[in-house]
């Protein structure tokens, strides 16, 4: 049964089985600004589950906060996508020499049919501070 479309899936036409998560993600390339990511997909979409149509969003955070984000530039990405580069968060660019939490997965229309998250830690650069720049000590 496919269908792009945000509609009912009848329960008895539904294999119950959840989207899964790449095979491998990991960050290929990391300035002090910016993160690019990459991720082989497993499959698919709709791969051996229900999860049809899916696309990939990232969520991340930097390491010691609680709250994950959605990543304003890595989200709602179609299937087919496997590489994004992560410049901001917060409203903000990401900072230089933090080490960020970062979550992928295969998000389906149904929740309950989402891939588990695969995680990975990554640090950004070394780089210049607003006050190096500003001449504010």
């Amino acid at each position: 049964y496919l269908s792009c479309i945000n509609e009912d899936v009848p329960t008895d036409q539904m294999k119950r089985l959840v989207a899964r998560p790449p095979q491998r993600f990991e960050a290929t390339v990391r300035t002090a600004r910016t993160l690019t990511l990459v991720w082989l997909p497993y499959g698919t979409g709709g791969y051996l589950s229900d999860c049809y149509c899916s696309v990939w969003d990232i969520y991340l955070r930097r390491k010691g906060t609680e709250e994950w984000l959605l990543s304003p530039d890595c989200n709602n990405m179609p299937f087919v996508q496997s590489t994004c580069t992560v410049e901001f968060l917060e409203d903000n660019w990401i900072y230089p020499n933090t080490i960020y939490e970062i979550r992928l997965r295969q998000t389906c229309n149904y929740d309950r049919l989402s891939s588990p998250f695969a995680e990975i830690e990554v640090p950004t650069l070394p780089g210049c501070t607003f006050s190096q720049h500003s001449n504010l000590y």
